[in-house]
């Protein structure tokens, strides 16, 4: 309906939830830091150099890269966005190509050198609900279509384009209603299960 008013306007709307005050922001912005953090270590683990909250401000456009890889060596990158929830998958596109499209231009600004290779992920924490919402997405579906284990063998021989979702497992949420924080635990790659868009959980 508040599209519906504002859409003939072209004017755009953004809601800010709030729960207790602005307690729910704040759960929220934990539980994206948890992912942050797990999505790093897993990039390290696969020889990957890692910038958390690259910031940019180039012609109008305006933001911070959650997590940048960078392997120098293949001149390759990856650019990550990470989600704990999905209001509008149309959103979510945009904004992370953008950030792919923006992602080279920033490394050769800061380090002096010009990816040839530049993935692009679109990482969540693997539950039953972010799957069945992702799976209405269809168009997240068709813009990230690399499976979980697609996705690993690129990030360890990062040739080429790559676009995929990557649901990481073992990842408990402390949301509003309520859950175990994350424990460590050994990476160990399990089968690749399928879904509309070929999302899979990274185990």
């Amino acid at each position: 309906m508040i599209r519906a008013l504002f859409g003939p306007l072209e004017a755009r709307v953004h809601l800010a939830p709030r729960w207790k005050g602005a307690e729910l922001e704040r759960l929220l912005d934990e539980d994206h830091s948890v992912v942050v953090a797990e999505g790093a270590r897993r990039l390290e683990t696969l020889g990957w150099s890692v910038e958390i909250e690259v910031t940019y401000s180039e012609y109008g456009e305006r933001g911070s890269i959650d997590l940048l890889g960078l392997r120098p060596a293949e001149r390759s990158i990856v650019v990550v966005e990470v989600k704990t929830d999905v209001a509008s998958s149309e959103a979510v596109c945009r904004k992370v190509d953008e950030k792919a499209r923006l992602a080279p231009g920033i490394v050769a600004e800061r380090h002096g050198w010009t990816p040839t290779s530049v993935g692009r992920l679109l990482v969540m924490p693997h539950s039953m609900r972010l799957r069945r919402l992702v799976g209405r997405h269809e168009v997240i579906g068709r813009m990230f279509p690399v499976d979980a284990l697609a996705i690993r063998r690129w990030l360890r021989r990062p040739v080429g384009p790559m676009a995929g979702l990557w649901f990481l497992s073992d990842i408990h949420l402390e949301t509003a209603r309520g859950a175990r924080r994350p424990a460590s635990r050994r990476i160990r790659p399990g089968p690749s299960v399928d879904r509309a868009g070929n999302a899979s959980a990274d185990r």
